[in-house]
């Protein structure tokens, strides 16, 4: 009996990351079947569903009241567009229109870790929200950063408190589709945001350490999750480039798993099962995941 659940159990996990998109060989090889930008969307469709479906009853208790600070397209005069940086504070309504933005995105939005500033983007000659930003800790290991910077390990180590990635980063339609995106982005690069960082982290002691930072600004990095961005490859001005491209990362993520296959997985017993991941190497399962 145990062996027959077993079976269906790694049919339905088999069935399960196929409907993702993925390929799965005999030996749980993993293969997504193409890096297309819309494989990438298909391969986090079912994530984003469930997000949506979790907010649902924070949906039902803000959208109706923060619906009028997102604009239609006629309320948008392109000419006249004025940006304006909003620092978000937990528990504000700030804070609601930034999770009711950050819900329009195709591929779920990440919480950050760490330090985190997160910011709305106005627009001053309507008040409307034109799109969001968010900056937390850089990752500690990313190979074509640190070759950019080219320090060395205990150099980073001393040094990354000067650093921020921007884990969310543009805009929210109709200001989308005319290169607001790029508008946000060029953001990046203001004395609000240094200002911001500054105010915050300037003085801020190590939790770990207990040591004064002393940490200023220097760098902030990011990355596209489809692959190569247009967004971030045309943010120039007086042929200043403001964010320039070194390299694509490489590493694990993880894909949700539903609800009732993670259900099925813990009554089996087999909350540790190992599955070969697509670099052949083997990695454990974790609540709530499937190695992708």
């Amino acid at each position: 009996m145990i062996a027959d659940f077993e079976r269906r159990l790694r049919r339905k996990i088999r069935a399960h990351v196929r409907r993702l998109g993925f390929a799965v060989d005999r030996h749980w090889k993993l293969e997504a079947g193409d890096d297309s930008k819309t494989a990438i969307r298909i391969l986090h469709a079912r994530q984003r569903r469930d997000r949506l479906e979790s907010a649902t009853k924070f949906l039902d208790q803000r959208l109706e009241r923060a619906l009028p600070s997102f604009a239609s397209g006629c309320e948008v005069e392109p000419q006249k567009i004025q940006p304006r940086l909003e620092i978000v504070q937990s528990g504000t309504d700030a804070c609601d229109l930034f999770r009711i933005a950050s819900l329009t995105w195709s591929v779920p939005v990440s919480q950050g870790y760490g330090r985190r500033i997160r910011f709305l983007v106005w627009d001053e000659s309507n008040h409307k929200v034109i799109g969001i930003a968010a900056l937390g800790d850089p990752v500690f290991n990313l190979g074509v950063r640190d070759q950019f910077i080219g320090w060395d390990a205990e150099a980073r180590s001393h040094r990354l408190v000067n650093l921020m990635d921007a884990y969310v980063l543009g805009a929210v339609p109709p200001y989308s589709q005319i290169l607001c995106g790029e508008l946000i982005a060029s953001l990046l690069r203001t004395t609000d945001i240094r200002d911001a960082f500054s105010s915050r982290y300037g003085n801020s002691r190590g939790v770990i350490s207990g040591e004064k930072k002393c940490a200023n600004l220097v760098m902030i990095t990011t990355t596209s999750s489809l692959g190569r961005s247009s967004v971030y490859n045309r943010v120039s001005l007086a042929g200043m480039r403001y964010l320039e491209p070194i390299g694509f990362t490489g590493g694990y993520g993880h894909f949700h798993v539903d609800g009732d296959l993670f259900g099925d997985i813990a009554d089996s017993g087999a909350g540790r099962a190992r599955f070969r991941n697509h670099s052949g190497r083997h990695s454990e399962m974790k609540p709530g995941t499937i190695p992708g």
